[in-house]
């Protein structure tokens, strides 16, 4: 252990608390996966200058289906949700399939996700992130 350096950087550090638990990895890509979308539909309301109560009337839902689907914890994501999401800021879903085998993209020792806003919604999204994956590294 003389050669490893202190760091803050949380991916870092969950990857050498997992090692080589291929279960544990797939957990964090899980959690990974969710909190980019959130972070995702987030980012796009507030560029928008959107509520959630103005997003929904836009998709023709309610502002806690809005919210539930920001929220890093949600699973339920389903792709016509996503699409009339997607439609009503004047986007596109779209989903990628990708090896199992194949790394995650990485840039600059941090993995690849959607670019944070720095407001307040994408500080939730990535607390209630990091606090999901740390509840399930120490299981």
């Amino acid at each position: 252990m003389a050669n490893e350096r202190n760091t803050s950087d949380a991916i870092e550090i969950l990857d050498r608390r997992i090692g080589d638990d291929p279960e544990m990895r797939r957990k964090i890509e899980d959690a990974r996966l969710q909190a980019d979308v959130a972070q995702q539909i987030c980012d796009a309301r507030e560029r928008a200058g959107l509520s959630q109560q103005a997003l929904a009337d836009m998709v023709g839902t309610t502002q806690s289906v809005i919210s539930r689907i920001e929220d890093a914890d949600y699973r339920g994501h389903s792709l016509t949700t996503l699409r009339r999401v997607a439609a009503a800021r004047g986007c596109r879903l779209r989903v990628e399939l990708v090896r199992i085998d194949e790394p995650v993209p990485v840039r600059d020792g941090r993995a690849v996700r959607a670019k944070r806003s720095g407001r307040s919604c994408s500080k939730a999204v990535k607390s209630r992130a990091r606090k999901r994956t740390a509840r399930k590294t120490r299981r």
